[in-house]
């Protein structure tokens, strides 16, 4: 249950990241559009750009830090499957051993030397 949950941050975490490009694009027409408007004073042109740039800089903080949560439950979610694998496999080999046992003793085999 745990995993369906941590794919479905995973994907909410894609989401975000495209909304966050969409929105880039769209920071890029804003700075071509303030770029283009004459009607500006450089003085205005450059404060309008500063703060374009200071809410791109937080926008990039917050994906940045997005990222990272889920970078770390990923890597939580990995070492949790490579944990099961283990114990899974632990568990396959003591039972192959246990009917190996099985089967000799049926059969008469004798134990081979380790």
């Amino acid at each position: 249950m745990g995993k369906i949950i941590s794919l479905e941050q995973t994907r909410q975490a894609i989401k975000k990241r495209r909304e966050a490009e969409a929105l880039l694009r769209s920071t890029e027409d804003d700075i071509t559009v303030i770029l283009n408007d004459y009607s500006l004073t450089p003085a205005n042109r450059r404060w309008k750009l500063e703060n374009m740039l200071m809410d791109v800089d937080e926008q990039l903080d917050q994906y940045r830090r997005e990222l990272e949560a889920a970078e770390r439950k990923l890597n939580a979610l990995v070492a949790s499957a490579e944990g099961e694998i283990a114990r899974a496999y632990g568990e396959f080999e003591s039972k192959v051993r246990g009917m190996t046992i099985m089967v000799r003793k049926l059969t008469g085999s004798p134990h081979p030397a380790d």
